[in-house]
């Protein structure tokens, strides 16, 4: 079964029966075949000794969970990889922090995942960058209706925003035969829901040189496209749409480092929007609160507001799945 995810860009993380105890012949010659076939092996989190040892010359990393540690112990940790088999990689879970992250950073890790990503700081003080107000004033224009007209002079006068769209529309794949060169053709092209959307996509990662902008946005645009898949597999329409952007703006203060209501003030959201996003009340709140069940793996939420929803839980792996290879796109 395993051979079916060569060439998928998968990792196998592999787990010892007895860490005490070196890995018999037959699981070397196993991973190390798989690893000759593309697929990457990785050695679940176990203090140097036999069963690592053993493993480590045919894996490409291994992973140190700070939860079940002190996290200053991940510089122990890779400097005993480093020791044994320098072009081990080590990867690092359970990263809670975004010192954590700069700890185990320092420490020559090359990847992380945990709650660090959306981890909630004190922003007070904090306020939108220009870029971002500049974004934020756009959107409030598109939610109230303006002309196309006044909207492509808005969009001029930001170069690189414009620039931005051109590319955008030109590289979408909209069945064109010939390249969109004015403003003005890209905002009729676009229509004006997609535009909303293209900018508050834009507004979400205008803090890129900030670290972790990255996977925040990634984080962000995977639960915007889950709840609209989720709204389209209950029927609804326009409130899809809007799902999309509950998504997208429940993250709004991570990406922009911002206190939330200061973050989403400018952009006129709806009362049901608002309530979700900052009370978890209202509509809306299922549907994010199952997404963030999900993020979470709890299970006995993702039970809960799946019933709430009327949604089978088996059809949430699905439209994941679904969500991050439409993710996987947009971000080419």
């Amino acid at each position: 079964m395993l051979e079916r995810l060569v060439g998928l860009h998968v990792a196998l993380l592999v787990q010892p029966e007895n860490p005490a105890r070196a890995a018999g012949g037959e699981t070397i010659a196993h991973a190390r075949r798989l690893r000759g076939l593309g697929m990457r092996i990785a050695l679940d989190h176990n203090d140097p000794g036999p069963w690592l040892e053993s493993l480590l010359p045919v894996a490409d990393a291994a992973v140190f969970r700070m939860g079940f540690c002190v996290p200053e112990e991940v510089s122990l940790f890779a400097c005993a990889i480093a020791r044994r088999q320098p072009d081990v990689a080590v990867w690092v879970w359970d990263v809670g922090t975004h010192d954590d992250f700069e700890l185990a950073r320092s420490a020559g890790c090359s990847a992380f995942a945990g709650g660090f990503v959306t981890r909630r700081d004190d922003w007070k003080g904090n306020s939108l960058s220009p870029h971002g107000a500049r974004l934020a004033s756009l959107l409030d224009r598109l939610h109230r209706g303006v002309e196309t007209q006044e909207i492509a002079q808005i969009l001029k006068h930001d170069l690189a925003l414009a620039y931005r769209l051109l590319r955008y529309v030109n590289a979408a794949g909209w069945g064109l035969n010939h390249h969109i060169t004015s403003v003005e053709q890209a905002v009729v092209l676009l229509g004006r829901e997609p535009l909303q959307r293209w900018v508050s996509m834009m507004l979400l990662g205008s803090a890129r040189g900030v670290p972790g902008a990255g996977a925040v946005l990634e984080v962000a645009l995977t639960r915007a496209r889950f709840l609209e898949l989720l709204g389209a597999l209950r029927g609804e329409r326009d409130p899809a749409a809007q799902l999309f952007v509950l998504g997208l703006f429940s993250l709004l203060d991570v990406a922009l480092k911002v206190p939330i209501e200061d973050a989403i003030r400018p952009l006129k959201l709806s009362a049901a929007m608002r309530d979700a996003i900052l009370d978890r009340r209202g509509p809306m709140a299922p549907y994010l609160e199952l997404a963030l069940a999900l993020e979470q793996g709890d299970a006995q939420r993702v039970t809960s507001f799946a019933d709430v929803l009327g949604v089978e839980p088996g059809e949430l792996t699905r439209l994941q799945f679904e969500a991050l290879d439409w993710v996987q796109v947009a971000e080419a």
